[in-house]
């Protein structure tokens, strides 16, 4: 099933998928029969306790472990046994938010934004640069493109992270505990952007949180708890 993403498939399709860490009798089962899928701009959040298994699946959506049991496809791509070469195509269309905004200190917002955009060889730097600004005006941070982290507050930081996994037009998004060192009302405003600008662009948003501050905003909450999905997907 390598191949082109086709919008009529799901952006996510997982069937018995199964992970394990480590070997012989220390070996632990981290992930247990997980089947569910993702369509075309839908926004889907994990919900479980920390521990419980949702990083482990996201980073294999993310293309960042290998897949070791059942089938795992993401954009139209079979992740099990894919090619070097494939994957990393298929992670340019893949945009990677994390808990913490891992923003390059010696970058300002934009520049940290454009780093994102290296891989797209078709554009000039000035039409990237531009579609940076954008996006940072997209996300309430016009005025603070030419700001460097140090003078920026959280949920700033959040926010240039969040415009930096939109920055190669992503089909997906994968975001691991976004909200967790935000405030209440700042988490929930973050990932309102965050929504309102993927539904905008049909783009899918697969997200593992235990903040139930924020878990109201997504289409579908799947709950995860010791490796097993407890809700129907």
């Amino acid at each position: 099933m390598n191949s082109v993403h086709d919008v009529a498939n799901p952006s996510v399709l997982a069937v018995g998928l199964n992970h394990f860490y480590g070997d012989g009798p220390e070996r632990m089962h981290v992930l247990k029969d997980i089947c569910f899928e993702v369509q075309p701009g839908e926004f889907v959040t994990l919900a479980g306790p920390s521990g419980c298994g949702k990083s482990t699946l996201l980073t294999l959506i993310g293309g960042l472990k290998s897949v070791q049991s059942g089938s795992l496809d993401v954009l139209g791509c079979s992740l099990k046994g894919c090619s070097p070469s494939l994957l990393n195509g298929l992670r340019t269309k893949i945009g990677m938010i994390f808990q913490s905004h891992h923003l390059m200190e010696f970058l300002t917002a934009n520049q940290n934004v454009q780093v994102a955009t290296e891989a797209v060889i078709d554009r000039s730097f000035r039409a990237r640069e531009l579609r940076c600004l954008e996006l940072l005006a997209s996300v309430g941070l016009k005025d603070r493109a030419n700001h460097y982290p140090s003078m920026l507050s959280g949920g700033q930081k959040q926010r240039v992270a969040f415009a930096r996994a939109l920055a190669c037009n992503p089909q997906l998004i994968v975001a691991d505990e976004p909200t967790a060192a935000l405030d209440a009302k700042t988490g929930r405003d973050v990932v309102a952007i965050l929504r309102s600008i993927a539904k905008e662009r049909s783009i899918s948003i697969v997200m593992a949180t235990h903040d139930p501050r924020v878990m109201d905003m997504a289409d579908r909450v799947i709950g995860i708890d010791d490796g097993r999905l407890l809700a129907p997907a």
